[in-house]
């Protein structure tokens, strides 16, 4: 009866949050139990599950619509959360793999299953709970934006520059 109680309560509070909170500071992780630990978290967030979207100088590289990098706000205008401990700036849920010499960028699970909400004025992060983000249109900006970019690098290999603003 009390797991069902907090289940409830829990509902109502993630329901109560709206749209994509950002962090006030560190956020309080959710007690997962004695088992979940803080290298447990780090490995979720990080662990490779054989994804692989993009080289990472190609992201880094890549411009947003508005002219900026394309990583400047960390992708948090999709609903991914900050990873502070990823070593190449990444949000919680994209890492590197592969050559070190060229890693390339792959997605986890925590990506899409990693939860934060704002409770009377404290920031609480979900490992394991839904997120609030839009992956369709991350993947559908990211494909448009490396489009643009390539059409840019094709258009001065045969020695015109011509920009195209309609993506």
């Amino acid at each position: 009866m009390r797991r069902v109680a907090f289940l409830i309560r829990f509902a109502l509070v993630v329901a109560a949050s709206s749209g994509i909170e950002t962090a006030l500071g560190d956020p309080i992780y959710v007690d997962q139990g004695p088992n979940w630990t803080a290298e447990d978290r780090a490995d979720y967030y990080t662990r490779d599950q054989g994804s692989r979207l993009i080289n990472l100088t190609w992201l880094r590289a890549l411009k947003a619509k508005d002219g900026q990098p394309f990583l400047s706000d960390g992708l948090t205008r999709y609903g991914f959360l900050p990873n502070p401990d990823n070593k190449a700036n990444l949000p919680v849920g994209l890492h590197t793999t592969g050559p070190a010499e060229s890693p390339m960028i792959g997605i986890t699970c925590s990506a899409c299953h990693t939860r934060q909400v704002e409770v009377e004025g404290k920031t609480y992060r979900i490992d394991g709970g839904p997120a609030f983000m839009d992956f369709q249109e991350f993947l559908s900006d990211l494909d448009r934006r490396r489009n643009r970019q390539q059409d840019g690098i094709r258009c001065i290999c045969c020695g015109r520059l011509q920009t195209c603003d309609t993506f």
